[in-house]
This record gives structure tokens, C-alpha cells and sequence, in this order.
């Protein structure tokens, strides 16, 4: 039996009202109320709304939980976040440009013929259509060009943990404004 769970958020209005509200919206959906007591988690206040989906997902087997965290209010993007946001887009296009070009196709080769490192398949570069070579599925890419590919992604990479912490900056100066809420997983079966 699948279970279908369900997520809903509350401001922190006190565990009296929510339970009642719980109640009243799983009345609503199906023939009975809460059938479970909800198991409060309170601390620690979690940082964002995906954190506390994170967290009430690996509660597979409790029917209804709920756990708090911060709302922060909208606010601008830092120019550093910006720049961040940017630059990892255009790292992201230029690994999607790298995987797309076929190194060995018999558009951009003078040789018509390329053998594989791998299995030592010699393969008509007229019918090369991918990177990888059709006999054993080996990258066919010369050694520079998978190198630069490996450098891309950790460049792309260490840009997703910049961002990563500039956001976490951002949170921690916003800190003060933002609105403590409740978010709880329900089992509407």
C-alpha cells in the first residue's frame, strides 16, 4: 500500500490550532479525522521550507509529523548571488556544449576512420552520431576534451557551494525578519 502524503503549512499559532485544523482538513478529504497523534519536532528551527520537506521525508513510517522552520521574507538578490547565479548558468551551458558536440563526426574530421581506444574497433566517422563508440560504449573523446569536461564540472561545482553559502549569508542577515511556521506531513489515506 503507497502511502500519499501530503504537506501543509501553518503559521505558529500554537499545536492546539493546528491539530484542530489538521482534523478539519482531513475530514474534509475523507470519511474520518486525525486517527494519529502529530509527533512535534520543535527544535532545531530549520533553516528553509525545503529543509523541513527533507526532514519529514525521511520519517517514512509516521503518519503525521511536523517540524518548524524559517520563513524569510522576499528580498533582493545580492550582486555577489547575482554574479554567482549567473556564472554558474553559463558553466552549466557550457558543460551541456561540451557533452552535446560529437568529437569524431564526419562532419568536422579529414580522417575517415577512428579506432577505438577501448576495444580497437575502427569505426567509419560518417556514421560516428555520438562520443561513444557503438561496439563496447567507450567515450571516444580525446583524453584533453574528457579533462576539460572533468574541470568544467568542478568548476561547476565549487560555484553551486559559493552560491550555496552566499544564500546561507543572505538567510543569516534576514535572519531577524524572518517568521518561525510549522510544516506538517500528513497521510491522507
Amino acid at each position: 500500500m503507497e502511502n500519499n502524503k501530503e504537506f501543509r503549512t501553518f503559521p505558529d499559532i500554537g499545536k492546539d490550532a493546528i491539530t484542530e485544523e489538521v482534523n478539519d482538513y482531513l475530514c474534509s478529504i475523507r470519511s474520518e479525522g486525525l486517527t494519529e497523534e502529530i509527533e512535534w519536532n520543535e527544535d532545531p528551527v530549520l533553516d528553509s521550507e525545503e529543509e523541513a520537506v527533507n526532514t519529514l521525508m525521511e520519517k517514512e513510517d509516521v503518519p503525521v509529523a511536523a517540524v518548524r522552520f524559517y520563513d524569510y521574507p522576499e528580498t533582493e538578490k545580492s550582486d555577489r548571488q547575482l554574479d554567482l547565479e549567473y556564472m554558474y548558468e553559463k558553466q552549466k551551458r557550457a558543460i551541456a556544449k561540451t557533452n552535446e558536440t560529437v568529437h569524431y563526426s564526419g562532419d568536422n574530421m579529414k580522417i575517415s576512420k577512428h579506432t577505438c581506444k577501448n576495444c580497437g574497433s575502427s569505426i567509419a566517422t560518417a556514421y560516428i552520431k555520438s562520443n561513444f563508440c557503438p561496439v563496447c560504449g567507450a567515450d571516444l573523446r580525446p583524453d584533453s576534451v574528457i579533462e576539460k569536461q572533468e574541470k568544467q564540472v568542478k568548476r561547476l561545482e565549487e560555484l553551486e557551494k559559493k552560491l550555496h553559502d552566499e544564500i546561507a549569508k543572505q538567510r543569516e542577515k534576514n535572519k531577524d525578519s524572518a517568521v518561525v511556521k510549522w510544516l506538517v506531513m500528513l497521510d491522507t489515506e
